[in-house]
């Protein structure tokens, strides 16, 4: 994690209450994967997406913002966590996604 990041984290702690789980729901429990799951295909298709949204999408997006930026292959097999190249190597030989210019910022900060 990067200062920033941290930060952010330290804010969130203390501007809420104490408890195991650094994000919660409104009656206290832990956010789960399915709510996550369930909230991102939800905002996908309030915000009008013609196909499924899904949290992996988010590290793809992260992955490409990574590559776009011009750094070297190894340090994105670093950053994405893939034991061997050429797994992603798979994926940058497919289509690439518009120009940054033509899409939001994805707030990825690699390295």
């Amino acid at each position: 994690m990067n200062g920033s990041e941290l930060r952010a984290l330290r804010r969130l702690h203390r501007e809420n209450e104490p408890g195991r789980f650094v994000f919660m729901g409104e009656r206290g429990d832990p956010v789960t994967t399915s709510w996550f799951r369930k909230m991102l295909a939800r905002l996908g298709m309030e915000a009008g997406m013609l196909f499924p949204i899904h949290p992996h999408m988010l590290r793809h997006s992260c992955g490409y913002k990574f590559a776009n930026l011009g750094k070297d292959t190894r340090s994105l097999q670093s950053y994405l966590g893939h034991r061997n190249i050429r797994a992603w190597l798979q994926v940058r030989a497919l289509p690439r996604p518009p120009s940054d210019a033509q899409m939001p910022s994805t707030g990825c900060r690699p390295g």
